[in-house]
């Protein structure tokens, strides 16, 4: 028997739980005899016609004696017991009033029917495994792994969505830091000539304008980090009730800022390549 099932017991009158004034339960199961019934009927002491025209329990009841208790493991076992399946083969054989009506007492003598069976799996990777092995032989059956694969697609969504405000943020700062370093040649179009007269390298007039662009990344990025690091410590604080927990990994974080230096100078890429293009004589005049 899990060790929750103490706090499970209640008064079947009011059908208050059973505590004391610390809230404990009064009840401790290795200690009484527990009553095992198969008929939710007869737990509210309802009665049905018998044979004979009497009034006779709606179910039987089989006293049982706990032998341990042990963990509900994370609630995959709430409120649960747990009896040997000889045992239970035996109080199935003289109870059937859980069976479908359409199958009569004598036609379910030599047939093994439960309500319920719990399967457990040596890995959690193989949980979605034998979960569609058994739906696909007709049965119905539940596991964490479901909700979880729920969330999952959850997630999944929400983060597509966030992927493509992101993308569009991405192209606006991209375009931004473009037309930055496309304004910034213009301006220093003279500087320019100047450099190629006095026999400047191409490539070099290339390298300065991408190590311009790189530091604006590495600043962009280092604000854009800082802003969220603020907003880190306010999300939990915003939305106490929700419970949200934000964390940004040390590999998120620098990986971000090299982002910012790569999309910056991707962005200035083509301006560099036109202020090497960009005629002597031209630019001088």
């Amino acid at each position: 028997m899990t060790d929750d099932v103490a706090d499970s017991f209640a008064d079947p009158q009011t059908w208050e739980q059973v505590k004391d004034m610390k809230s404990k339960p009064l009840i401790d199961p290795m200690n009484r005899n527990i009553k095992l019934t198969f008929d939710y009927n007869t737990l509210s002491g309802q009665y049905t016609e018998g044979e004979d025209g009497r009034a006779v329990p709606s179910g039987n009841i089989y006293r049982i004696e706990v032998t341990g208790i042990t963990s509900m493991q994370n609630y995959t076992y709430s409120t649960s017991g747990f009896i040997q399946l000889k045992i239970l083969e035996e109080l199935i054989e003289g109870n059937t009033d859980f069976l479908p009506p359409s199958n009569t007492a004598n036609d379910m003598k030599n047939i093994k029917t439960y309500p319920l069976v719990w399967i457990k799996a040596d890995d959690i990777k193989n949980v979605q495994g034998i979960t569609d092995v058994i739906r696909k032989a007709g049965f119905e059956t539940y596991s964490l792994n479901d909700m979880l694969e729920s969330v999952k697609k959850q997630s999944r969504q929400i983060q597509g969505m966030l992927a493509a405000i992101g993308a569009v943020a991405l192209l606006v700062a991209g375009i931004g830091t473009a037309n930055t370093m496309m304004m910034a040649i213009n301006e220093r179009t003279k500087e320019i000539g100047i450099l190629k007269v006095l026999g400047t390298d191409l490539g070099d007039i290339v390298k300065m304008f991408l190590v311009e662009s790189a530091i604006i990344g590495v600043i962009g990025g280092t604000i854009g980090l800082f802003v969220s690091f603020i907003l880190q410590r306010l999300l939990p604080v915003l939305l106490k009730e929700m419970e949200v927990l934000s964390i940004i990994p040390i590999w998120l974080a620098g990986g971000a800022v090299i982002f910012a230096v790569f999309v910056a100078v991707i962005s200035a890429l083509g301006p560099a390549i036109n202020a090497m293009r960009v005629s002597p004589q031209v630019a001088i005049s």
